[in-house]
């Protein structure tokens, strides 16, 4: 078991890379019908922590979770995913310290998402750096707003607000769509109906409570909301091969679906 666990710290990181660069060319292999939404490919993001045991490497290597005035009892890890809608597959994540920014996590993934795709998520990762290097890198998205985002109507042009806070303002704006639905308002570079329409845009949002389930697998149904290691990086590795675990079976259960051999597969019957 040592010899063991000190080759998977020496090329476990390399591996992982391997791994799951190889999932992903295999998934976007899939048909398009099975793949796109209304023509998109579309991925959730969001993240979670993970519980590790309560050791002095862990306190001093990991940290605790949470908000300030809160006293968690476990060190944690921090683990921020992009989920693909329309098959359920965890494409990618990023796992650091308890208190490593979950928007931090995500921007280390968006060059590895695919061209023109479009990003869907909650409010807590709407911001103005953030939402830039999106467009930059040729993606779009769909994020839920907030009662702190402040929107300028643009006078030239029809249903298209600029976003441009007060301390970015020596930068140009970000042009903008807002789409109302209920007490919700979903906020898009996506400035075309005809590309996105609002019944589209409630509908991928949604399906973002996908990734949510996502996470409930991975610590309920894998009973993984604690990891096994009394090591941070040891820890660290454990979670990584969990993940890389679950991209495997959600590949699996989009394949099998494909076929026909089941209408629907459960992560437990898998």
């Amino acid at each position: 078991f040592q010899g063991f666990i000190k080759a998977l710290m020496r090329q476990g990181n390399a591996l992982i890379k391997a791994f799951t660069r190889c999932l992903q060319h295999r998934l976007l292999e899939l048909p398009a019908e099975v793949l796109l939404i209304a023509g998109w490919n579309v991925f959730a993001v969001d993240g979670s922590l993970f519980d590790a045991p309560r050791t002095r490497s862990n306190r001093k290597t990991l940290g605790v979770g949470g908000t300030r005035g809160t006293n968690p009892t476990h060190p944690q890890l921090s683990m921020t995913s992009l989920y693909h809608l329309a098959t359920g597959t965890l494409w990618s994540w990023r796992i650091g310290p308890a208190r490593r920014p979950e928007r931090k996590q995500f921007r280390q993934q968006i060059k590895r998402l695919p061209a023109g795709c479009l990003i869907v998520g909650d409010a807590g990762f709407f911001g103005y750096e953030l939402l830039r290097s999106i467009v930059e890198s040729g993606r779009s998205f769909l994020i839920r707003g907030s009662s702190t985002i402040r929107l300028i109507k643009d006078p030239t042009r029809k249903n298209v607000y600029l976003y441009w806070p007060v301390d970015r303002q020596r930068t140009p704006p970000l042009s903008v769509r807002l789409i109302r639905i209920g007490n919700v308002e979903l906020i898009t570079n996506v400035l075309d109906g005809r590309l996105l329409s609002k019944a589209t845009a409630r509908k991928m949002y949604a399906m973002r409570w996908g990734i949510e389930v996502m996470y409930r697998t991975l610590k309920q149904t894998m009973d993984r909301r604690t990891v096994r290691a009394r090591n941070g990086a040891k820890a660290k590795q454990e979670l990584e091969w969990i993940a890389a675990t679950f991209q495997l079976m959600s590949l699996c259960m989009a394949e099998q679906t494909l076929r026909g051999r089941r209408k629907r597969l459960s992560a437990a019957n898998v």
